[in-house]
């Protein structure tokens, strides 16, 4: 079979025969997802949802056009846009912004009404029900400072300074040698 199809591809090339054959995505089978690789807490980071086809073409065929998607994201973090339709697909993706001001670490998952969907980690190529996205502290923003209200001469007494990080969070652990 495949040398009959070599010697006709050479005949026509021969007599200058030429088509062109325009392929078209399938119908949709799959989301893709990627995620940012680094995310830190109070800066917006992006998730592109793909849709594929059994090949792993993108595509913006969903047959009906009545499903509805959702995405989830557990902890403080919060998505600009939760549910999506086909025609939200129009390129074949969707990017969604995700914000968290707490320094954690959360869970992304895909449902199509009820049901949990499995989508494909884009940068593991493997398939799996939900994501996990951690927020890691910002850099240095501010010292809080508590000193008590009275104190007596010559008697001790505690000062307490906090580290936070830009978006709020204590910075657990955190020291720093001071020039001057």
């Amino acid at each position: 079979m495949i040398l009959r199809l070599f010697f006709l591809l050479l005949t026509l090339a021969t007599f200058g025969f030429a088509k062109n054959i325009d392929v078209q995505s399938g119908d949709f089978a799959y989301f893709g997802v990627s995620l940012p690789s680094a995310n830190v807490a109070g800066e917006a980071g992006k998730i592109t949802l793909g849709a594929f086809d059994a090949f792993g073409n993108k595509t913006n065929y969903f047959g009906e056009k009545e499903r509805t998607f959702t995405l989830k994201v557990s902890g403080s973090a919060t998505l600009d846009k939760t549910t999506f339709t086909p025609a939200d697909f129009a390129s074949g993706s969707v990017t969604v912004s995700v914000l968290n001001r707490v320094a954690e670490t959360v869970s992304v998952s895909l449902y199509e009404g009820p049901s949990l969907l499995l989508a494909k980690n884009m940068a593991a190529g493997t398939f799996v029900p939900g994501f996990t996205l951690k927020f890691d502290h910002a850099p240095l923003g501010s010292f809080d400072i508590s000193v008590p209200g009275k104190v007596i001469a010559g008697e001790e007494f505690n000062v307490i300074l906090t580290a936070r990080d830009k978006a709020g969070n204590i910075l657990a652990g955190y020291s720093s040698i001071a020039d001057g």
